[in-house]
């Protein structure tokens, strides 16, 4: 079976990994319309005043874990 979410947010990313929890087999793709993962967006201030380092530090996930759980983007 071929799972699509739509969408990447925090909803997105957690039905899939509530889904790959349940099934192992199934592909499951996410369909993002922004060119990056998951991320805090409550953190962007922190970005923009420089105490947090950059952008990327705000993604929850990295790219490992999305290829461990066998889910793509």
């Amino acid at each position: 079976m071929k799972i699509v979410i739509i969408g990447g947010g925090a909803a997105g990313t957690r039905a899939a990994i509530e889904i790959r929890k349940r099934d192992r087999s199934s592909e499951i793709l996410i369909i993002n319309e922004k060119n990056y993962r998951e991320y805090s967006p409550c953190g962007m201030p922190f970005v923009l005043s420089g105490d947090v380092k950059n952008f990327e530090a705000l993604q929850t996930l990295n790219e490992k874990f999305y290829e461990k759980m066998k889910i793509n983007l």
